[in-house]
């Protein structure tokens, strides 16, 4: 694999480390089959708290049994996206009733239960042929930075598509911009973009805004990411223009 694609776009061809999210008593079954044929790494948590520890730590992949409460599912398919949005979360379910909403909220697919290594190979192997059918655009603009039109409020994409962004947006991809790919905390955000009363909360809420219209609007990425414990990155290469 060339030297220049993503490391976690690479990953996504060879997905090894991994998290089973379970109750205990399906634990057993989610963990055998996660492992495969011979992936390490793989971490054992049954609950959201355990998991956003676990989520400082990379991960290619996320097991998520339905049985689960359905606050701790959720949340867990939340941090997952947030920490690694490359990562394949697979809900596992004995009905697909709620399928749509589990889609909705963030997972990927669903498999049935009970989970086999079999089941769970198959679904890493359509996930690296869609890795591979995106590789050779996404290296072709490699070198094409995102942009930021300060004048206009716009982000427009590797690829020139644009997003409209509020005056706060505008702020906060330009303050992160000026960090150069070092984390910048929620409180700091939070002062630079005005946002004085509860700022932490309302700097989470409008990047997740944010990020959910960008790739909505643009089919990409966004380029900006959650670093646990730390605060927000720009995790592309990022142009700030200020002319209108």
């Amino acid at each position: 694999m060339p030297s220049t694609v993503d490391p976690s776009l690479a990953r996504a061809l060879n997905p090894q480390r991994g998290v089973v999210v379970a109750p205990a008593a399906a634990m057993g079954e989610l963990s055998v089959a996660a492992m495969g044929n011979g992936r390490e790494g793989l971490v054992l948590v049954t609950d959201a708290a355990a998991f956003a520890s676990a989520a400082s730590s990379p991960f290619d992949f996320v097991v998520v049994d339905a049985a689960l409460r359905a606050e701790d599912a959720h949340e867990v398919i939340r941090v997952a996206r947030d920490a690694e949005p490359r990562a394949l979360v697979i809900v596992v379910a004995t009905t697909f009733e709620g399928c749509a909403a589990w889609l909705s909220a963030g997972a990927d697919l669903m498999l049935p239960h009970p989970l086999t290594a079999a089941a769970l190979d198959a679904a890493f192997a359509a996930q690296a042929r869609r890795a591979r059918a995106l590789l050779v655009p996404m290296m072709a603009r490699v070198a094409v930075p995102w942009q930021l039109r300060v004048g206009d409020a716009t982000l427009v994409t590797p690829g020139g598509v644009s997003v409209s962004l509020s005056p706060a947006e505008v702020l906060l991809v330009e303050v992160l911009a000026r960090h150069e790919g070092s984390p910048l905390s929620r409180a700091d955000l939070a002062r630079a973009a005005g946002m004085l009363e509860d700022g932490k909360r309302n700097v989470d809420a409008a990047m997740y805004r944010m990020r959910k219209r960008i790739e909505a609007s643009t089919g990409e990425l966004a380029p900006l990411r959650s670093v646990h414990g730390q605060g927000y990155v720009i995790a592309a290469r990022l142009e700030v223009l200020r002319g209108a």
